[in-house]
């Protein structure tokens, strides 16, 4: 696959993980959250912190994606190896661990008011292993376009 090819590729993905995204988060969970609420009228109170703390961790995510697609376009342009991708990568590791820490305020809030469906503990703890091991990839990969980075400014010297 040809490097500009594998950009486009690239790019498409990110808009189209992110209307997906954007789709759940603001058509689907809240058809959702109002219809588990209708089934348990006591824990109406929970509805518009748990909205905002989502639509809170949503922000994260969208800013790593606008990462993303800006190391893509980088790629194609052949310029995968630059300082700024090493900062996008370290951003993105960023976004991951605020996105970690915003799912556990959730759960924190929902067992504090002992609503805390197991299911929903599930799948917030598969959402902070997730979020571990994007900000672990982003981190490693930061460090070794940062050497490569290195490598080539080295090399670009001795020609």
């Amino acid at each position: 696959m040809k490097q500009k090819l594998l950009s486009v590729c690239l790019e498409l993905c990110t808009v189209v993980i992110a209307l997906i995204a954007a789709l759940v988060l603001l058509y689907l969970l809240p058809g959702e959250a109002a219809w588990m609420l209708a089934d348990t009228p006591r824990l109406e109170w929970l509805y518009l912190p748990t909205m905002i703390l989502v639509r809170l961790s949503f922000l994260p995510c969208l800013l790593a994606l606008g990462a993303f697609f800006l190391i893509c376009r980088e790629i194609g342009r052949d310029n995968s190896f630059c300082r700024a991708n090493v900062r996008r990568l370290v951003f993105i590791a960023g976004c991951a661990v605020c996105g970690i820490v915003l799912c556990m305020a959730q759960v924190v809030m929902m067992a504090a008011a002992w609503a805390l469906h197991p299911g929903i503990l599930l799948l917030s703890m598969m959402i902070c292993l997730f979020g571990v091991m994007v900000a672990a990839a982003a981190a490693i990969l930061s460090h070794l376009v940062e050497k490569a980075c290195v490598l080539r400014e080295e090399n670009e010297l001795t020609i």
